[in-house]
């Protein structure tokens, strides 16, 4: 037995921690790095932690450097896609991106939802060496793909419930009849799953409150997202140019909710603003957009596609208020409190007001539409009415500074670590008769 593992959490005096996150945590310009960046922050409070990171996408050098000295990055791994499995790799040289498509939509879930070798193996190596006394894990399919599950002690950070996301993609205004089928597939087949393997993990967190009416998820801890802005100790926001008709998008425009969403405004709603509002203007902000959406905007009248800004308060100093047309996904929009943090309320849809209905009030804090009609009769009335929407924006900053602070984050984080270690905590399955390779 090595020395690392020879040791107690009482004789060490800071539990050793290992955080397995899906992406990176560095640079936190993403809602997803920037959770995960948030958790390792307050992880880091409690225990000396690790990291391990499991994306497909690259790294740069300097990045993976900064990771390395500043947030204890031990590996970066791919997760296996669907089309690396048997038998779907022996047909996919003929037609990748097809193959690819076709594995993901009809071949089971139950697969990309158990600890495979690649990942999990490294996993037990840097446990063998470090001797970990809590594993954590961002996301239930990364977590068990690294095998975290079989741990004695696991926390895993839900986020997006994962029948939900495809439950909401039925509501979306134009998924064709094929798709539909397609996705009630993956939420039969996903239920047991989530049924069978929630309950092995010694404690749970959720983004949403409302994601613990599902039996599954009864005993998760409530852990918020925050506006990493607030976190980084930003200066307080500034009043909106007089006359302001300009509105933003922020997101990540690779991820598809947020397309979708874009394009289903821009062709369905944005005609019916410009009817009524002929100087209105929006931004399009965010990473990751592509030469062909680029285009795309740019043919529109009044939108102009910005991309990737290094400051975003200044985008916000700009505007007038800022629209999150989601129409898809799960946990809670982190864009929503990041506008409403900057001072600018925020026109939403129903899908991105989720988790927010009782701390930020429709009406009170921000804009909500329920359907597309909605969503063009409040952007126009938050385009023609300034008095209206800094109203709004006023109430929706200081609702979000009394709810969303890191240091609510960062106590939460640190009592359930506490539960873990000390074995108190309930609901939880113990897993170290499941796991014998997690034991000295």
């Amino acid at each position: 037995m090595s020395e690392a593992r020879g040791q107690t959490t009482t004789q060490r005096d800071r539990p050793r921690i290992l955080l397995v996150v899906r992406g990176f945590t560095h640079p936190p310009t993403i809602g997803g790095r920037q959770r995960n960046n948030l958790l390792l922050r307050a992880l880091q409070m409690v225990g000396d932690v690790d990291l391990v990171a499991i994306d497909g996408s690259a790294l740069k050098e300097s990045d993976e450097r900064y990771m390395c000295e500043h947030h204890g990055l031990r590996a970066v791994l791919r997760m296996p896609a669907h089309g690396d499995l048997i038998p779907w790799r022996w047909f996919r040289p003929l037609h990748p991106t097809l193959v690819q498509r076709l594995a993901h939509n009809f071949g089971r879930r139950a697969r990309m939802y158990r600890p495979q070798p690649l990942v999990s193996g490294v996993i037990q190596q840097l446990h063998a060496q470090r001797g970990y006394d809590l594993v954590v894990g961002r996301y239930r399919s990364y977590a068990t793909v690294a095998g975290l599950h079989r741990f004695p002690r696991s926390i895993l950070d839900v986020d997006d419930m994962d029948t939900e996301v495809y439950r909401s993609r039925l509501a979306e205004p134009t998924v064709p009849a094929w798709e539909r089928l397609v996705l009630r597939r993956h939420i039969r087949q996903l239920r047991p799953i989530l049924r069978r393997t929630l309950p092995q993990f010694s404690a749970l967190w959720v983004s949403n409150p409302g994601d613990r009416v599902f039996p599954e998820l009864e005993r998760a801890r409530l852990l918020v997202n925050l506006p990493f802005q607030a976190v980084l100790g930003e200066p307080p926001p500034t009043p909106p140019p007089p006359d302001c008709k300009t509105a933003i998008v922020v997101s990540s425009w690779g991820h598809r909710p947020n397309t979708y969403g874009l394009d289903v405004f821009i062709q369905r709603v944005w005609p019916q603003i410009l009817e009524s509002c002929p100087d209105a203007v929006l931004r399009v902000i965010g990473s990751q957009m592509d030469p062909t959406l680029r285009d795309r905007l740019r043919s529109v009248p009044g939108i102009y596609p910005i991309g990737f800004v290094e400051d975003l308060s200044r985008e916000y100093a700009q505007c007038a208020f800022a629209i999150a047309p989601i129409f898809s996904g799960g946990g809670t929009n982190i864009k929503v409190l990041e506008a409403l943090w900057h001072g600018r309320t925020c026109l939403v849809s129903g899908v991105a007001h989720r988790g927010y209905q009782q701390t930020l009030p429709a009406g009170k804090c921000l804009q909500v539409a329920e359907d597309l009609d909605a969503l063009a009769t409040g952007a126009i009335r938050l385009y023609t009415q300034p008095e209206y929407r800094d109203r709004l924006a006023a109430a929706g900053r200081a609702a979000v500074l009394a709810h969303y602070s890191f240091d609510s984050f960062r106590r939460a984080v640190k009592e359930t670590v506490e539960c873990v270690i000390s074995d108190s905590c309930p609901g939880g399955q113990a897993a170290s008769a499941m796991a014998p390779e997690c034991h000295a």
